[in-house]
This record gives C-alpha cells, structure tokens and sequence, in this order.
C-alpha cells in the first residue's frame, strides 16, 4: 500500500514503515470513497434512464396526440408500459380537477385526503384497467389472438387525447371557468364509450369469427356500468363529501 503522506510503498502493516503514519485509516478512507463513488455513479445512471424514458414517453403522448386511433391500430406489445402510465394519468387528472375546481369552497369542503384524493384515483385506475379486461375477454370472443398487455397498450393510446381534455380541464378550474365541469363529465362519458368501441374495432382485421363488433362494445358497456354501480363508493366518494360539504354550508343546522 503506498502511504497518502511520503509516497512510500509498504508491503503490509498498519503503519507506513518510514513515516509512521497510519495505513488502516487510509485504506478505510479509500474504501469509503470508492463506495461514494460507486453510489454516486449508480444514481447518475438511474436519473438518465429516467430522463430518456420521460423523453420517450413525452415523444409517445405528441405522437398518439395528433393521429390517436393510427397510432392505437398501429400499437404492439411494447405499447403497454406507456399504457399504463396513461390510465393512471387520466385517473389521477379527475379528482385533481375537482379539488381545483372547489375554490372558494374547499374550506368548507370537510374531507380527507384518503376520500377527495387517494380513494378516487385508486377507484378510476381500476375502472380503466376492468374496462381493458372486458375488451380483452371480448376480443377472446371473436377468436382474436391477442394478449392482455396489448390491449392496455390500446386503450391507454385511446385515452390521451382525454388526458389532454382533463389537462385543459385542470386549467379552467384553476381559473375558475365553470366550463371545466363540462369537460370533466364528457371526457369521463366518452372515455368509457369511445375508447372500448375504437380499441374493438381496430382488431377487426384480425377477427376471423366469432362475437360481432356491435354486440361486443354493447357487452364491455354493460359490465363498465356494473363496474361503476359495485365501486360506485370509490368513484364518487369525492362527489359526496362535496355535496355534504355545500349542504352544512348553506344549512348548517
């Protein structure tokens, strides 16, 4: 080990042969540094992985953007990461444009973050991802050989064109424009409607037998309105407090 202090090369020991000075503390020291640096240089490579896929994901949403269905008939397998991302995107954009939306209210508006916030996006996410399951189901119905993290891929494509809705949304809100409760309740009903019935018809090239088209769309409609009557508590429990919120407002007796 050469010493820090004269630049002697020791062959052993704990102390430098000709200076005295400690060798252990040195060689401590050097350990130390090395697994600094080997930290540092680890968590320089995840903020770059996590740059370029933020870049990536960021290049997918412009892209999907300006021709959304070309882009869902033209999805793979791969898709279904930055699908996910997306329904957990638009999930999360409904009770964010609320609590904006309260206002001069949200004082009055006695809720915790659990029920205006947490409970909502959960229930959301999961209404996204059943509705991908029917599709899924039906697409099996129709013969169509497919895989479900394909048809996440798809529908979370679809649904971004209504993230940037919700987006704009989220800006009338916050300016107080009552315009964005409209586009809350059409980007919602045409999320649900809409993006079953196009994801459905872009595997229709695929479909040799089978469950038509029509009937298939009518099946994933019914069972997303059963979905939303059995988790009716997730889904609306942000509605509720509101409403109870206005009520002790108005009639606090």
């Amino acid at each position: 080990m050469i010493c820090s202090n004269c630049l002697y090369e020791n062959e052993g020991g704990k102390f430098c042969s000709k200076c005295g000075t400690p060798l252990q503390i040195q060689q401590e020291a050097a350990t130390i540094d090395s697994r600094f640096q080997q930290s540092t240089s680890i968590g320089s490579q995840d903020f770059t992985k996590a740059k370029q896929f933020s870049q990536r994901y960021f290049q997918y949403y412009l892209q999907v953007l300006i021709k959304p269905y070309t882009s869902c008939a033209n999805s793979t397998h791969n898709y279904w990461i930055n699908g996910l991302i997306t329904i957990a995107f638009f999930a999360l954009l409904i009770p964010l444009i609320i609590e904006v939306g309260l206002g001069d209210v949200r004082p009055y508006f006695e809720s915790s973050f659990t029920e205006s916030f947490l409970k909502p996006f959960i229930g959301y996410t999961a209404l996204t991802t059943l509705i991908s399951v029917y599709i899924f189901a039906v697409l099996k119905l129709r013969k169509v050989s497919v895989t479900l993290q394909s048809v996440i891929g798809r529908v979370g494509t679809l649904l971004v064109p209504f993230t940037a809705l919700f987006l704009l949304a989220v800006v009338m809100a916050f300016l107080q424009m009552k315009l964005f409760i409209l586009l809350l309740i059409i980007g919602f009903i045409a999320a649900i409607t809409i993006v079953p019935t196009l994801v459905l018809v872009s595997y229709s090239k695929e479909a040799t037998s089978g469950l038509d088209t029509v009937y298939g769309a009518l099946i994933v409609f019914i069972f997303t309105l059963f979905s939303i009557n059995i988790m009716s508590e997730l889904l609306l429990s942000m509605f509720i407090h509101l409403f109870e919120g206005i009520f002790n407002y108005f009639l606090p007796f």
